[in-house]
């Protein structure tokens, strides 16, 4: 009896023990296939290292991650865009990573760059994405180089609830390309220093306002609803009744569906200035209350940095691996060698999207800003030069 006793102590014990030791490392990401992805990738991980990794999807991914990380709890890892990287450093939520030299050297430089934030590296980059002129090939034999050749073959296409050119004119990701062909800059050496109310800023948004209203006088048809959005431009252009546009990767298992015949540009320059679009990546961030930051590393550097793993990534979301053997492998399979090297060839110059801070403010203020402009509600100057003061005092918040 005594000896019963005995072992049902050493029993309960070692079982004690076991649940302590159990580590539990909790991902948050906002799709719910990627989730189940990473979770069948983690299987084997989980096994070896006798952890569980978790995928979960959570609806408004960073917000809940803020919310619950001011208060010391949330996830260990967060998947999300790069440009949240200032706000989560300057608000002390995650740790800096260091990845081992011999994986950092396969994976593209835009990526890293794109998480470096004062020289420091704030997460695991695994895919990279931007825009490019996406266009139907059946009404489109010959992708124009110039936008000048873009509006005057957009004009030919725009009748009867058809349209040549389409994109949301008033989502400043989709227009800032057209900025940075008038040679607009967002900051300047810092922060402080925004630079989208110049003279150039004014002549890139005069010209993205002709689309919506042309110039009195011109002659020339309106190219695009005033209220065009995503939305919108995916609808004509899914339906056969959008010549071309200007959309990311993302977009194209939709066209596929819809049996589109589709190509990828890049988008066309502007007065011989070319018109380069961000570059994003997204990446995995470590919570700075993690206490399996090393494990953390071991599973991405051994498992998702796979290229097994980033391909299965890639047909879910169609952003390109930011490892150069998994890119390399797609792009020798003739599925995906067309959208691969369509859109390699337009991002080849483009750079991260700012990961400061304050681009929160530049997108929401500039999509208020171009509203107003391609209504026709406020002069070009007075709302550009309105849209600068709110995000220079979004800056000292």
């Amino acid at each position: 009896m005594k000896v019963f006793f005995f072992l049902c102590i050493i029993f309960v014990s070692t079982s004690l023990q076991s649940k302590a030791e159990e580590k539990e490392i909790t991902l948050w990401v906002s799709n719910g296939n990627i989730a189940k992805i990473l979770n069948e990738i983690a299987q084997p991980f989980n096994k070896k290292y006798k952890v569980t990794i978790s995928a979960a999807t959570v609806d408004n991914t960073v917000e809940q991650f803020k919310t619950n990380a001011l208060g010391g709890k949330g996830p260990d890892v967060i998947v999300w865009a790069h440009d949240i990287i200032g706000t989560l450093v300057e608000s002390g939520l995650i740790t800096s990573v260091e990845i081992s030299p011999s994986v950092r050297k396969e994976i593209f430089p835009v990526a890293l760059d794109a998480f470096t934030y004062n020289g420091k590296l704030y997460g695991y980059p695994y895919n990279f994405e931007h825009i490019a002129l996406i266009y139907n090939k059946k009404l489109i034999k010959i992708p124009p180089k110039t936008f000048e050749e873009l509006l005057k073959v957009a004009q030919n296409f725009t009748k009867n609830d058809h349209y040549g050119f389409l994109f949301p004119v008033n989502d400043f990701y989709f227009s800032y390309p057209i900025f940075k062909a008038f040679d607009v800059y967002i900051f300047g050496p810092n922060a402080r220093d925004i630079g989208l109310n110049s003279k150039r800023a004014i002549e890139a948004a005069t010209y993205i306002k002709s689309f919506t209203i042309p110039p009195k006088g011109s002659g020339e048809k309106t190219l695009m609803p005033i209220d065009v959005d995503y939305n919108t431009m995916m609808r004509f252009m899914i339906t056969g009744k959008l010549a071309m546009m200007i959309n990311g990767a993302w977009s194209l298992p939709k066209l596929q569906a819809a049996k589109i015949d589709y190509g990828i540009a890049p988008i066309p320059t502007i007065r011989g200035k070319k018109a380069l679009p961000f570059i994003g990546s997204y990446g995995f961030y470590v919570s700075r209350m993690s206490t399996h930051k090393i494990l953390i590393k071991t599973f991405i550097e051994n498992y998702i940095y796979q290229d097994d793993a980033l391909i299965r990534l890639y047909k879910e979301e169609r952003r390109a691996p930011a490892i150069k053997t998994a890119y390399n492998k797609l792009k020798d399979d003739p599925i995906y060698k067309a959208d691969l090297e369509g859109f390699s060839n337009a991002y080849v110059e483009g750079a991260p999207m700012p990961n400061v801070r304050t681009m929160a403010s530049v997108f929401g203020t500039m999509k208020t800003t171009l509203s107003l402009i391609t209504r026709d509600k406020e002069s070009v100057s007075q709302a550009l030069n309105r849209a600068v003061d709110v995000i220079k005092k979004s800056s000292r918040n």
